[in-house]
């Protein structure tokens, strides 16, 4: 399976790239992202356990979740508590007290969308020295995009959020759940892909092409 990355340049170079070799590219890329951490995550425990700090896992069963927000809470456990602290509870404490779907929805998009991006914004804040405070935003914007369906995604998982019915059984209780989860976050990892800092426009263009050759 070629890179996603290798696959992303090669398109960019305006060489063919093959509905099959896309595809893969993308599909591939998310359990690669998964492990990724996954193992730099469990170093990090390990180290912290051995040290005497019986610490929770940060990266526990995401593919089992057969919610978007139980994936969210499973697949990054301390970056989602990070933005959980700094960003969800001041929101929430402060915003919509007497409309509490709102509340919920308004925090939850402050924290996995705009802190999130916020954040990672600044992370990279070489490229604001480098190309100026606009065009970084303007750099920015598939990464926006990936925050905020991540947080449409999230806000949407926590409204509908119902009691399991005991009558669905294994397939549609479990596996088709957890598929829809699976399937939704290996769609949005595409735009937090090795190429992010390109603009929105040369993903999609991506994506039409790969699936518009089937």
């Amino acid at each position: 399976v070629v890179p996603l990355e290798i696959a992303f340049e090669e398109f960019l170079a305006g060489e063919p790239v093959t509905a099959r070799n896309g595809i893969l590219s993308i599909v591939a890329y998310f359990p690669e992202q998964l492990l990724r951490i996954a193992i730099w995550g469990h170093v990090m425990v390990a180290v912290a356990r051995l040290a005497g700090f019986r610490l929770l896992r940060n990266t526990w069963r995401p593919l089992s979740s057969r919610t978007i927000a139980e994936f969210w809470n499973r697949y990054f456990y301390y970056f989602k508590e990070l933005l959980v602290h700094v960003y969800f509870y001041p929101t929430y404490m402060r915003c919509f007290k007497s409309r509490p779907r709102l509340r919920l929805a308004f925090a939850t998009f402050m924290a996995a969308g705009v802190g999130n991006f916020f954040l990672h914004f600044l992370m990279e804040n070489h490229r604001i020295a480098q190309l100026g405070l606009v065009e970084a935003l303007v750099r920015s914007q598939t990464y926006a995009f990936y925050c905020t369906v991540l947080a449409g995604g999230i806000i949407v998982s926590q409204l509908r959020s119902r009691r399991q019915n005991a009558d669905a059984g294994w397939m549609r209780g479990r596996v088709l759940p957890s598929f829809g989860v699976a399937l939704f976050f290996c769609f949005l990892s595409f735009f937090d892909g090795p190429q992010r800092n390109m603009s929105l426009q040369r993903h999609f263009e991506f994506l039409i092409k790969v699936f518009g050759a089937i």
